[in-house]
């Protein structure tokens, strides 16, 4: 007879299907969490990764002046690699081939100790260069390994945009894309402007190549990847959508991976790495210096089409545009000329142009493109500087036909807002999160030294209405300026229809337009020079100097700064650039250039004066020039000041090229006078001369030059 103790000894087949029920379900909610654990740990080694690998490429910067490391090599570049015995080298340190070593990896990966982990994760790859590095390996030396590494890094590099040589000799802009957009990439890390925003490194992927790794189909890893978009007007290169399994992972992402969870690893030019999604991938901020909007259109405009129909409208015309500038020195820089020519051409097109001087914006101080607080100035300061510049926009102004132009100060209308009033009135429309996602808020946000103030945060909200004020009270629909300021113009806007009663739909007939900042060809920033800013006012950059900058100018940056900062038509432009492209040498398109931007600012006289004192300084005769024409002229040049008590009995030359430093012995000062290199205010002299006061321009100086360009002028008192 079974006992009971027997019995309960067993299970019954309910009680093992509710065990193995509560297995199933126990091992159903495990192994998600699992699956996501392993997924998030591969997610966190690879942005590790990805961390060494950019500190690698500031290392690879720092060691070679600033310079990025170039994506693919010409072959140019490549002879001189073996010209000076600097090929890379592979794992077991004999010289790459030249395709091999045109790629950045191996150029590289010696900043990494020739340790791949993290360099390489796809287990495809890592599994065939594991051989690569056995010493005891048949194949150590084996080519197909080394070309591996160098096509199936699991980072790419933004070669289009960053470093540059991304396609062999020359980057793939068409002729057309570099005469509107200049130089396309960067080469130097000053050139960023924002190097928390700017993308060097990302997740990769390609199809494998069927003779390195048969069968193997998709490969997380490729040593390029490719934009979105190639330049503004070049059309979308991608798909609308990632997708995961596709024999065209080049055209569908431009080879960029969202392997972990539809997100990818972005290395930024400061050194920091984030995880991406299909929406930051797509930004084209984040891959080009140049790009001022994420789709990177004609920058920007809030509806283009509207604008054109709004402008045209012959039943309201004129319409009424504003620009607003704020004060911080007693000049402007030619970087403000920009909107300050826009201007000009509305009033050309028969509307009527507004400027807004920044009398109370300007006591709190944009935080756009700045690192770190401004300096706050008194209100007398600013009225100061208020004084000082608004002749510049009259100048420029009225020298174009067309409906008057009005200068405002917002500060007329700022200074009656209580601050109750601002909070409700104005402070209601601005959502705080919105705010915050503006890029210079952002960036002085994640700088724990810096941060932001509540006074310079709140900035935005006060330009905005700037907006709103001049709608609801003067009937001001459309607000320009540079591409930096779009995300205020945009508050403005925003702002005029937030307040605006439901019964009026005028409102939304308002725009912004905003022109792209202009930069240098070669990177450098537009309007600096060795001795500084480029003023628009005689006190701070002469005549002559002004016209001495553009003078300057590379040909390529002529070409698109005589679209811009002179008011001549197009076919004359276009006329002026194919002549200089036949003969460069003439210097026809910069002297044009010279000629009609120092005529818009300082006159027909002021320009005609400062060419004639350039041509007088290059053929020496400078005693033509009146005396504030020779001072500007000689300004840059080293300078000495003497007691006319010396001219009393004569001079010795020889005792003054000495002096003031043209020669540094006594022979040399022979040999040079003896030779007839030395002249005085445009006169030859030789060992003989003597200097006396009868030599002296307008009773106080005497230029000296020594060959064709060692000038110095002494003062005499």
């Amino acid at each position: 007879m079974t006992s009971r103790a027997s019995i309960r000894q067993g299970f019954t087949l309910i009680e093992l299907l509710v065990v193995i029920a509560i297995i199933s379900l126990l091992i159903g909610i495990l192994l998600p969490a699992l699956g996501s654990a392993r997924a998030s740990a591969r997610a966190v080694r690879e942005q590790a990764g990805m961390s060494q690998l950019l500190t690698a490429y500031a290392l690879y910067a720092d060691d070679h002046r600033g310079k990025l490391m170039i994506g693919f090599l010409s072959d140019a570049h490549w002879d001189r690699m073996v010209e000076e015995n600097t090929v890379p080298r592979d794992f077991s340190g004999r010289p790459v081939g030249k395709i091999i070593g045109q790629r950045f990896p191996f150029r590289f990966i010696s900043y990494l100790d020739y340790q791949f982990d993290g360099f390489y994760m796809d287990n495809k790859v890592t599994e065939a260069l594991a051989d690569a590095v056995d010493a005891n390996s048949a194949n150590l030396n084996d080519p197909s390994l080394t070309y591996i590494a160098s096509l199936y890094p699991s980072f790419g590099l933004n070669s289009y945009f960053v470093g540059g040589g991304a396609n062999g000799d020359n980057l793939p802009w068409s002729e057309a894309g570099r005469r509107v957009f200049g130089k396309m990439h960067v080469d130097k890390l000053h050139q960023v402007r924002r190097p928390s925003y700017l993308m060097s490194f990302s997740s990769a992927r390609s199809i494998a190549e069927p003779s390195l790794l048969p069968g193997y189909g998709m490969v997380e890893g490729y040593f390029i990847v490719k934009p979105p978009h190639l330049y503004s007007t070049s059309g979308r290169q991608w798909e609308d959508a990632y997708s995961e399994n596709t024999e065209h992972p080049e055209a569908n992402s431009g080879g960029v991976s969202l392997r972990h969870k539809g997100k990818g690893i972005a290395g930024m030019l400061d050194g920091h790495a984030e995880q991406w999604d299909w929406d930051d991938y797509n930004d084209m901020q984040h891959w080009s210096n140049n790009a001022t909007s994420r789709d990177w259109e004609v920058q920007d405009c809030t509806d283009i089409d509207g604008l054109r129909d709004h402008l045209a409208d012959p039943d309201n015309n004129p319409r009424k545009v504003y620009c607003g500038f704020d004060p911080t020195a007693d000049s402007l820089t030619i970087g403000n000329l920009v909107p300050i020519m826009l201007l000009a051409h509305v009033k050309r097109a028969g509307h009527s142009p507004i400027v807004v001087m920044g009398g109370g914006t300007g006591l709190i101080g944009d935080p756009s493109g700045k690192s770190a607080e401004r300096q706050l100035n008194t209100v007398e300061t600013i009225a100061g500087y208020i004084d000082k510049q608004r002749p510049i926009y009259s100048t420029v102004l009225d020298q174009i036909e067309g409906p008057d132009h009005q200068i405002l100060n917002n500060h007329d209308w700022l200074k009656n807002i209580s601050y109750i009033e601002a909070l409700r009135d104005i402070g209601k429309h601005f959502s705080v999160n919105m705010m915050m996602q503006k890029e210079s808020v952002k960036e002085r946000l994640n700088n724990r030294e810096q941060g932001i103030s509540y006074t310079e945060f709140s900035y935005m909200i006060l330009q905005a209405y700037d907006f709103a004020h001049l709608y609801e009270e003067m009937g001001v629909t459309v607000q320009i300026g540079g591409s930096d300021q779009y995300g205020n113009i945009v508050a403005g806007s925003d702002l005029i229809r937030r307040r605006a009663t439901q019964e009026s739909d005028d409102a939304s007939k308002v725009f912004g337009l905003t022109a792209p900042l202009v930069q240098k060809a070669d990177g450098g920033k537009f309007g600096k020079t060795e001795k500084g800013a480029i003023w628009l006012t005689a006190a701070r950059t002469s005549p002559y100097a002004y016209y001495q900058f553009w003078l300057n100018a590379s040909d390529e940056d002529a070409r698109g700064w005589i679209k811009v900062f002179t008011f001549l038509d197009q076919e004359s432009v276009e006329s002026l650039i194919a002549r200089h492209g036949e003969n460069p040498g003439k210097r026809e398109l910069q002297r044009t250039l010279a000629q009609e931007a120092t005529r818009i600012l300082h006159g027909q006289a002021a320009m005609e004066n400062a060419e004639a004192a350039g041509k007088a300084l290059f053929s020496g005769d400078i005693g033509s020039l009146d005396e504030q024409t020779m001072v500007e002229v000689f300004a840059s040049v080293p300078t000495t000041e003497h007691s006319k008590s010396e001219l009393a009995d004569g001079l010795d030359m020889v005792e003054m090229l000495k002096s003031t430093k043209l020669a540094s012995s006594n022979r040399e000062a022979r040999d040079f006078l003896n030779e007839g290199s030395v002249s005085i205010n445009g006169e030859k002299i030789d060992a003989d001369t003597k200097v006396t006061e009868a030599h002296l321009l307008h009773g106080s100086f005497i230029a000296i030059r020594r060959g064709k360009k060692k000038w110095h002028m002494t003062k005499w008192s």
